[in-house]
């Protein structure tokens, strides 16, 4: 009667796990969507009465070249994903989204929605974490049952 009770839990943990690791099929990543303007590589933008040109747009970071009013040579600044720099007396960030190209939004209009994104993301992935977990638990649970179950008994 034991053997069969812990078949039937060993089945239950199983489909537990199986359940679990099936969900983990279908969840989606969510993205980071902001509203403002996308910069490809020599596109230009204007901040402060200076004009940017994008240099290039790479996986984390973003290099703008501009002509230095003072000394008239050419300067060139890259941006890190979600760090601030000032550009023309106003503080931006930039954003480089999945799909490429790249975003450099004023601070005070679009951080706090990119700080919102950033939270939704890393829910995402603690809660992916714990559905791995359910599935490895479900699974040893499993195992350690049946093998516990069969085991040789005394005289």
């Amino acid at each position: 009667m034991q053997r069969r009770a812990a078949a039937v839990y060993f089945a239950l943990f199983v489909v537990v796990g199986a359940g679990a690791y099936g969900f983990l099929g279908v969840m989606s990543a969510p993205t980071i969507a902001l509203d403002g303007p996308s910069y490809a590589q020599g596109d230009q933008l204007s901040a402060g009465g200076v004009t940017y040109t994008v240099d290039s747009v790479g996986e984390s970071s973003v290099t703008l070249t501009f002509q230095n009013e003072t000394s008239g040579e050419e300067e060139t600044r890259e941006i890190q994903q979600g760090s601030n720099v000032t550009l023309g007396g106003t503080q931006h960030f930039a954003h480089i989204p999945a799909g490429g190209g790249a975003q450099i939004l004023p601070t005070d209009q679009y951080y706090d929605e990119y700080r919102h994104e950033l939270e939704v993301e890393d829910t995402y992935h603690e809660r992916r974490a714990g559905v791995w977990a359910i599935v490895f638990m479900s699974f040893l649970a499993a195992i350690i049952l049946l093998t516990t179950a069969y085991l040789p008994t005394r005289g």
